[in-house]
């Protein structure tokens, strides 16, 4: 199991790249279980915002998909539990870990788990690749991804990286190498 502990892969898909001033449309949750067993958690959000065509164009999401889906108030908590106690593992975990905490901090959850980021990982595991975007990870891998940027594919190919990695590198490599991510800060300080 990877670091020995529990894990989870996430990825949102938001109005916009700021997540002062932009909001989540989608999230998906991969929990790892130790059995080598998993549990999905998908959603979309309504954000009570209009998404931008671009973002909808990137995404497929569009007002209509999130017009009767839950606000984020309304699934935050279930959200925070389904992460609680487990390592937040994210391809740009800054990213996704960003938007997530300021929209539970609004409501005055707090919210600061363990976190690895598959991006850096990557980079240590596989310094010869050319790129780690998700979609050239996919094309290394091998990996046949049917949509990107819709946050369940977007998980899964995260999760298929991993599986790659172990496969390929050994559990041990793998582990070593996350544990030394996750030793040095993917935040600022401050």
């Amino acid at each position: 199991m990877l670091l020995n502990k529990p894990c989870a892969i996430v990825d949102i898909e938001t109005t916009g790249g700021n997540h002062k001033h932009c909001h989540i449309t989608e999230f998906a949750v991969l929990q790892l279980q130790t059995d080598g067993s998993f549990i999905s958690h998908e959603q979309l959000v309504n954000h009570q915002q209009n998404i931008p065509p671009f973002i909808s164009k990137l995404t497929g999401i569009d007002n209509s998909m999130v017009a009767d889906q839950p606000s984020f108030s309304e699934v935050a908590l279930g959200l925070k539990s389904i992460l609680e106690d487990h390592v937040f593992i994210a391809h740009n975990v800054r990213f996704d870990y960003g938007f997530i905490k300021r929209q539970l901090a609004d409501m005055d959850i707090q919210f600061r788990p363990t976190m690895l980021c598959t991006v850096r990982l990557a980079r240590a595991l596989y310094p010869q690749w050319p790129s780690y975007s998700l979609d050239n990870i996919c094309r290394q891998i091998g990996y046949n991804r049917p949509v990107s940027h819709r946050a369940m594919a977007d998980v899964l190919a995260t999760k298929a990286f991993i599986d790659h990695a172990i496969s390929d590198l050994g559990l041990d490599i793998v582990n070593a190498t996350a544990k030394r991510q996750i030793k040095r800060p993917s935040l600022p300080a401050a």
